[in-house]
């Protein structure tokens, strides 16, 4: 029993390795060439296994990518995004989750240039910036509520308007544009997407918050 319990274990811990190395080949080639440049073949190639094992493993192209950004979601600044919603002070949330959203979207920058370049004439590629944006709109819909409650929007500002400045702000376009177009360093497009973000905001409010 002992035996075959071990020849198990070493079993699934050779799926696993398999499995670490197609993500790893799938990040790698994504990000150097894009979503829609990129094959399975090619995955397969990179990751020394067979174009059946990458379909066994993962299906499709499309999963292959969503195994990508949801590693890349688990990641110590994508944690940190998802923190937002363990602040008390809705302002202070916002004013650390603006860099938090730079931050992330520069640590897998490549990946997300050409994902979103991508999305303009690949159907797959568009899906999943969609579905990305759409999980990013939620909680920023929910924050922009929070915002609302907590009587920190300034006046004539609808909790509509400041979900719809949050999130253009904080897209990758907008941190795209700052960074690698005007040349701003990461800590400097955020902070001043941040300043921006807080344009929503009654004078004062959340100013004692912040920090990394």
């Amino acid at each position: 029993m002992a035996n075959r319990a071990y020849r198990l274990g070493r079993r699934q811990q050779g799926i696993d390795e398999t499995r670490t190395r197609i993500i790893d080949a799938s990040h790698a080639l994504f990000a150097e060439t894009g979503f829609y440049q990129t094959s399975v073949e090619g995955v397969a190639q990179r990751a020394g296994v067979s174009r059946a094992t990458v379909y066994h493993q993962f299906g499709s192209k499309a999963a292959l990518l969503d195994a990508v950004i949801s590693i890349a979601l688990s990641g110590t600044t994508g944690t940190r995004m998802r923190r937002v919603r363990e602040h008390a002070d809705a302002a202070t949330a916002l004013r650390l989750y603006v860099p938090d959203v730079c931050r992330f979207w520069a640590s897998e920058y490549d990946l997300f240039r050409h994902l979103f370049a991508a999305a303009e004439i690949d159907p797959e590629a568009s899906a999943h910036v969609e579905a990305y944006d759409g999980r990013r709109r939620e909680l920023v819909v929910w924050l922009a509520k929070r915002l609302d409650d907590q009587e920190y929007l300034r006046e004539g500002v609808t909790q509509r308007q400041a979900a719809d400045t949050i999130w253009m702000l904080t897209s990758f376009r907008s941190f795209d544009h700052l960074h690698a177009r005007s040349g701003m360093s990461v800590r400097a497009a955020g902070a001043l997407l941040a300043g921006l973000a807080a344009t929503v905001l009654r004078d004062g409010a959340g100013a004692a918050g912040g920090g990394d």
